[in-house]
Formats: structure tokens, C-alpha cells, sequence
């Protein structure tokens, strides 16, 4: 059963959830969040009240999303790398930066190499 059918609710409920989280942490200072921190239980908890069906996907609720995405990922991404201490990266040392580089090449071969193998079952082709 969905609870929200228009836009401006369904962005009043992210926005309380995106403040949701970091409020808890600085109000309680739960050891949790040394494991999770609130973004990904801001992501949680977006993904599971997506999956339950609370708000309807509708054309208006699509391209809110849309926006939200094309607009604040990138400026949320700026966000996070500003607190990146790429001194601390680099002190990993070669092996674990040499991992790390290995791994974003397999997973970049892997996208594509998917995309090559089923894109003849995407719509359109």
C-alpha cells in the first residue's frame, strides 16, 4: 500500500531521513556509527522504505529522483572527499593501493564485458 503519491512529501521524507542520521550521531554518539556511518544507514533505510512500497513511483516521484540524483550525488561526492585525508591513503602503502587499483580495473572490465554479453535484451536493441 503506498502512502505517498505526490512529490513534495515524498521529498519532505528524504530530506528528514538525510538529517535523520548524522542528528542521531552527534545527539548520542551510538558506537554504530563507527561501523556504519550515517550514509549508508541513510541508504538503508531509503532502500528498505523503497522496497516496502511506501511512496508510489509515479512520472512526478521519477523525476524528483532523477533530479536528486543528477544534482546532489555530485555535489554529495565533492562533500565527502573534501574530509578525504589522501595522506592517509597514500600511507597504505604500494600492495593496498595496488589492490585497490587492480580491483576498480576488474570491476570496469566486468561492467563492460556484462554490458557486451546481455545488451541484446536491453529494450531498444
Amino acid at each position: 500500500m503506498h502512502v505517498i503519491h505526490t512529490v513534495w512529501p515524498y521529498l519532505a521524507l528524504m530530506l528528514l531521513i538525510a538529517g535523520l542520521f548524522p542528528a542521531v550521531e552527534r545527539r548520542f554518539g551510538w558506537k554504530v556509527f563507527s561501523v556504519l556511518p550515517p550514509i549508508v544507514l541513510t541508504y538503508l533505510l531509503v532502500t528498505a522504505l523503497a522496497v516496502s512500497g511506501l511512496w508510489q513511483v509515479n512520472v512526478e516521484i521519477k523525476a524528483a529522483q532523477s533530479m536528486l540524483v543528477s544534482h546532489m550525488v555530485p555535489a554529495l561526492l565533492f562533500l565527502l572527499m573534501i574530509n578525504c585525508d589522501l595522506r592517509a591513503i597514500w600511507r597504505l602503502g604500494p600492495r593496498v593501493l595496488g589492490v585497490f587499483a587492480c580491483t576498480s580495473l576488474s570491476l570496469f572490465v566486468a561492467f563492460i564485458g556484462t554490458y557486451l554479453i546481455y545488451r541484446h535484451w536491453l529494450p531498444g536493441n
